[in-house]
């Protein structure tokens, strides 16, 4: 059942990189596409244990790749950051629902944007650059998805039999 539960996060990732860089640039062309898959980020780190979700976000890391021009290193980079930083808010702030999910969404896509900008100029010969509107598009739209895809997830971990941090202990 495990190997089941994996192969279903996996397929799901692609489904969400697959809709944030194809369809959605078919239907809302000249706005800049939520980053669906940064919300599975976010669900993995905040409803799994620790090393649980660090495994799991390394595989969603390398996905997300084959999708964005992003380097590899760096990516994973970011998300290992981001990773600790809701890691953090989590073990000092949780409740359970939807509405906790897209704040903790709203954070780690905010988080996120900086983190990258900060690693790009660190890190890359050729950075990345402000984009400011299309960065504040995003962070206001990523959470917006969290709702459907809270509803989703718990749906899947359900069928799997998934326990998370809350069952376990939060400072697992």
């Amino acid at each position: 059942m495990r190997f089941f539960s994996i192969l279903s996060l996996l397929i799901f990732t692609f489904l969400l990189c697959g809709a944030q860089t194809t369809l959605w640039s078919q239907i809302f062309s000249w706005v800049p596409a939520p980053l669906l898959w940064l919300n599975l980020v976010v669900y993995l780190t905040i409803e799994r244990p620790t090393y649980t979700a660090l495994a799991q976000i390394y595989f969603v890391g390398l996905i997300v790749s084959t999708f964005t021009a992003m380097p590899l290193g760096l990516l994973w980079l970011t998300l290992f950051i981001l990773f600790w930083i809701i890691h953090f808010v989590r073990t000092r702030i949780y409740w359970h629902g939807s509405m906790y999910f897209a704040f903790m969404c709203f954070i780690g896509s905010g988080s996120y944007q900086v983190i990258f900008l900060i690693c790009s100029q660190v890190i890359e010969n050729n950075p990345t650059g402000i984009l400011f509107f299309e960065r504040i598009v995003q962070i206001l739209l990523t959470p917006l998805f969290s709702f459907w895809m809270y509803v989703v997830l718990k749906k899947l971990d359900f069928w799997f039999r998934v326990t998370g941090p809350e069952l376990e202990g939060i400072n697992s």
